[in-house]
Formats: C-alpha cells, sequence, structure tokens
C-alpha cells in the first residue's frame, strides 16, 4: 500500500479509494458520453463557436489563422486576413478532427473527445482531493464534479469549457504537488508542468493570462516567495515555453487583432445587475445600445473614467454590485446569456430535458448549488487561516493555498469583467474541491468542540 500525509501523521491509501474513483469516473464518463450523442444543438456552429470553427477550417484548409467563416459555407474568395481575435488552443484541437465535407460527422468526433477530457478532469480532481484533504473527502469532490450538469452539458458544444477545465485541473493539480514534493527534483519537475498546464490553459482562454506575471511580482517583493525562485522561475519557464510561439507570431505576422479587451470587458460588467439603468429588457447586454459604450470602450483609462463617474452617481448601488451582486452572478445556476436555466445555446433534444433521473439529478443540484459555492468561497478564505488548517499536513496546507491563491485570482478578475457564471463552469472542480475543505474544517471544528466539552465535563 501506498501512503500520503493526512493530517499529523502518514495515513495508508485504503484498497477501496482507487475502484471507487475508478467507478465515479466511469460513471462521469457515462453522463458525458450519453449527453453527447443524444443532445442536438439547434445551431451547433454560431457565435463564439463560429469563430472556433472558422479558424480551425483556415488553418486546415489554408494554413492561415484567421476567423473569416466564409470558407464553411463555400464562399472563399481567396483572400484571407490572419487575425488574434481568439487564443489558438481551442482552434488547434478542432483541426485534427475538421472535415468540411462532413460537418456533422466532425462535431460528433469532437463532443466525444470532450466526453473523455471531462472523465479526465474528475480522475484528476479527486486524485488531487485525496492528496489535499485524505480519502474520504476525496469522494464528494469526485462525485459532485462527475455529476455537476454544466460540467456535462457544455461536452456537446463547440466550446473551450471542456478541454479548458482539463488544462486548469492539470495547472492546479501539478502547481499543488509541485509545493508538497519532499526534494528539489521532483518539486522542479511538477513546477515545470504547472508552467506549460497554464500556458495550455491560457492558450484555451485567456482568463488566466496575467497569473504567470503575478505571480513573478509577488517572488520579487514578497520574502517568503522571493525564497522559491528557483522554483518560480521553472514555473515561468514552462508558461513561457508555451506561450512564446503564439507571442512570436503576433508580431511577426500582419494581422487584425480585437484591440481594448480589457477596457471591454471593464465596461461592460460596471452596469448593476447586468442591466441598464435598471430596464429589465437590456438583462445581459445593457451595453448594447448604450450611446456612451464606444467611449467608454475606448481604452482601459476611458473604461476607468466612465466606471469613476457610476460609482460618483451611486456609491451604494455600485458598491452592492461589485461586492455582492458580481460573486453571485459568477457563480449563478443560471447562465445570463443562456438558454432553459441549463444550456449555453438553444437544443432540439437532450436528455436532461427528457430523462426522468437526469431531471431529478439536477433537481438534487439545484438544490445543493447555492450552498456548495458559499462553502466553495468560504474554503478559499480559510485556507489562509492556519487555525482552519491544522487538521491538514503541513505539505497539504501549502497545497490548499495554492488552490485557494488560483481560485481566488480567478473570482478578482471576474469581480472586476463580466460576470457571468458561464466563466465560472470550468472552475467547478476547484470550486467543490474548497466547497468540501470548507466542510471538512467545520466538522473538524465541531469535534473538537465536543471533545473539549467532553473533557471539561469528566
Amino acid at each position: 500500500m501506498t501512503t500520503t500525509d493526512i493530517g499529523n501523521a502518514a495515513v495508508p491509501r485504503p484498497r477501496w479509494f482507487l475502484p471507487a474513483l475508478f467507478v465515479i469516473v466511469l460513471l462521469g464518463l457515462a453522463l458525458r458520453w450519453w449527453t453527447a450523442v443524444g443532445t442536438q444543438v439547434d445551431v451547433p456552429i454560431r457565435n463564439d463557436a463560429r469563430d472556433y470553427v472558422s479558424y480551425a477550417a483556415n488553418l486546415t484548409l489554408h494554413g492561415v489563422y484567421s476567423s473569416d467563416p466564409h470558407v464553411l459555407v463555400g464562399q472563399f474568395n481567396g483572400q484571407l486576413l490572419p487575425d488574434a481575435k481568439r487564443p489558438p488552443g481551442y482552434p488547434l484541437f478542432l483541426a485534427p478532427f475538421f472535415d468540411l465535407g462532413d460537418l456533422g460527422g466532425f462535431i460528433h468526433h469532437v463532443v466525444v473527445a470532450q466526453a473523455w477530457l471531462g472523465a479526465l478532469v474528475v480522475w484528476l480532481v479527486g486524485l488531487l482531493a485525496a492528496r489535499l484533504l485524505g480519502w474520504l473527502w476525496a469522494i464528494p469532490v469526485a462525485v459532485l464534479t462527475a455529476l455537476s450538469p454544466h460540467l456535462v452539458v457544455y461536452v456537446p458544444y463547440l466550446l473551450t469549457e471542456t478541454p479548458f477545465s482539463l488544462a486548469l485541473t492539470g495547472f492546479v493539480m501539478a502547481a499543488a504537488c509541485g509545493l508538497m514534493a519532499p526534494s528539489p527534483r521532483p518539486r522542479a519537475a511538477l513546477m515545470a508542468v504547472a508552467g506549460l498546464c497554464l500556458g495550455v490553459a491560457c492558450l484555451l482562454r485567456p482568463t488566466l493570462d496575467q497569473l504567470a506575471w503575478v505571480v513573478l511580482g509577488l517572488a520579487l517583493v514578497v520574502p517568503a516567495w522571493r525564497r522559491q525562485w528557483m522554483i518560480t522561475s521553472i514555473f515561468l519557464l514552462g508558461f513561457v515555453a508555451v506561450m512564446t510561439p503564439w507571442w512570436v507570431r503576433n508580431t511577426q505576422v500582419s494581422h487584425q487583432k480585437q484591440s481594448h479587451a480589457m477596457a471591454v470587458t471593464i465596461h461592460q460588467g460596471s452596469y448593476p445587475d447586468m442591466m441598464r439603468g435598471g430596464d429589465p429588457a437590456t438583462f445581459g447586454y445593457p451595453y448594447r445600445g448604450d450611446p456612451a459604450a464606444a467611449q467608454a470602450e475606448s481604452s482601459v483609462r476611458a473604461a476607468l473614467v466612465d466606471l469613476e463617474g457610476k460609482f460618483r452617481a451611486h456609491p451604494w448601488q455600485m458598491l452592492r454590485w461589485y461586492v455582492v451582486g458580481k460573486p453571485m452572478a459568477l457563480f449563478a445556476w443560471t447562465e445570463q446569456s443562456g438558454w432553459k436555466n441549463l444550456f449555453e445555446y438553444p437544443v432540439h433534444r437532450s436528455p436532461w430535458l427528457s430523462n426522468h433521473g437526469l431531471i431529478a439529478l439536477m433537481s438534487v443540484m439545484v438544490g445543493l448549488h447555492p450552498l456548495l459555492m458559499l462553502l466553495g468561497l468560504v474554503g478559499t478564505l480559510l485556507a489562509f487561516v492556519p487555525a482552519a488548517t491544522r487538521w491538514l499536513s503541513a505539505p497539504a496546507v501549502m497545497g490548499m493555498r495554492a488552490a485557494a491563491f488560483i481560485h481566488a485570482y480567478f473570482v478578482l478578475v471576474h469581480l472586476a469583467a463580466l460576470p457571468l457564471s458561464r466563466y465560472s463552469v470550468p472552475f467547478r472542480p476547484l470550486t467543490y474541491l474548497l466547497a468540501i475543505f470548507a466542510l471538512g474544517c467545520l466538522v473538524t471544528w465541531v469535534r473538537r468542540r465536543k471533545a473539549g466539552q467532553s473533557e471539561g465535563a469528566a
């Protein structure tokens, strides 16, 4: 048997753990496979998906990274302008599957592949939870990830959620285990893997783009981080190795790039309750038709000036929105721009709309959702409270704090930006991990309190 540090002693891994985790992973795979083959999206290549598929098509057929969609409808005129509106990770994932003559088969192969990627997320987060929290606490983390309706229903879409969740989970696992490693060589290897995984995650979705530079800044300023300069350097080298080809391409190739992306997201996230002037008709898209939007989105400075004006005009409303409203919107069950509470784009059929077992599962998860999200945020804070982490081993505390740091970064980024709940879906495994950690803190506190009362009575 192998062991892991749980609490203050080495606890043998029980024989039942890996078989139990394997069964949970198979359950997660079955749900994702069933959803992938049983869901028919009304227009699968639309909006964001159209851009990703256009990139894959133009790259595969013409060797040009362009989001021009004309090739998909047989209107290619021989000219393509390269652009960089979206990072290349997901188009590169789609490219090996692309077949212009059989788009239906292409979509089928992609979503089945994504079902397998989703199952890998369950496996990785289960192993990570076992390493940090112990074997028993790892089971609910894996079960919640396997059964999460949101993580499952994104599998049939040609969107980044599933691959990004895998890259993110791999990054968190490598970073946490790297900090927990007992000797320099495995620690360096794991931090290099963490850097590589972060690079892949950023090529899939730019949510974590600035995280590496935040780590660099902390390593330069904070003494405790500065003492870890070697593993920080290795981590950054892994990240830079993955990102450099994309950066070099964008400096050497003439392309059209989406400008002022940060200004756009700061401005679009500045409308309280995602409505303009409290008008429900503008919910989800309050910036559309706003005469001030063009100026506010022209630069980061203009966006901040616009934001300052809103705070001056409505200080308490804006404070409530940024402190309370945005976290609630980010972790809401219903996607603000979605369909029927669960789906991103409308579907003609899905087992989640017709199967009574899945409908019952969804009802249970809807009921648990607010508590789990709240516990996830509480766990993010408790990870940095020494008294709350005494039930973990010293290495596990470091790993848990790495996971909490990444989760906190994600939340803070979206407090400044547009808080669509879709953005929180790939982070759900990490949120579940922190929620179960918070629950473990509560259980430990209750047990210690009862033990203290018993000793006092004696």
